[in-house]
């Protein structure tokens, strides 16, 4: 059923299964589980699709730029060019990857699975990033502040690579 079983045992503990315990451990009934699951509002956990980095960012952010190829995001920022809001364009997609970039390396506080997925790929998401950075025109005029975050990124990646 996909429960624990310190769920199981509560359950039982309050009725809401029905089960014997004709000695130190509990006999559940079939028919108690299938009454348990069309009375209730629980059903079976239903098996979903494995966590991808594409997948995470999207539900973060709403986009995914850094699960992209190189060769994508470089057409993304071509795609812009000659448009009459070609900077401000380029530099709000700027924006939205380097968002994505350091939440690849603020990863501390999230579950283990979703920690290994992202660190996995911070490396070539910081090269994305540089990418990204370049072909905006912003590369070189990255201000201190940013210069700042950049350099928590590093700490928390090297902090992170040794724990």
């Amino acid at each position: 059923m996909g429960i624990s079983e310190r769920t199981a045992r509560r359950w039982i503990k309050s009725g809401k299964l029905r089960a014997y315990k004709p000695g130190r451990d509990y006999w559940i009934p079939e028919r108690a589980l299938t009454e348990l699951v069309e009375e209730s509002e629980v059903s079976p956990k239903t098996v979903s699709e494995p966590l991808s980095f594409s997948r995470w960012l999207e539900e973060r952010f709403g986009h995914s730029y850094l699960a992209l190829s190189e060769e994508e995001i470089e057409e993304l920022f071509e795609d812009l060019s000659g448009r009459e809001d070609e900077e401000e364009r380029k530099r709000e997609l700027f924006s939205a990857i380097t968002t994505e970039y350091l939440a690849t390396a603020k990863t501390r506080n999230l579950p283990t699975e979703e920690r290994v997925l992202v660190r996995g790929h911070h490396k070539e998401a910081a090269n994305k990033w540089w990418l990204a950075a370049t072909a905006s025109g912003l590369a070189e005029g990255v201000n201190e502040e940013f210069e700042r975050s950049i350099k928590e990124v590093l700490a928390a990646t090297a902090e992170s690579e040794t724990a």
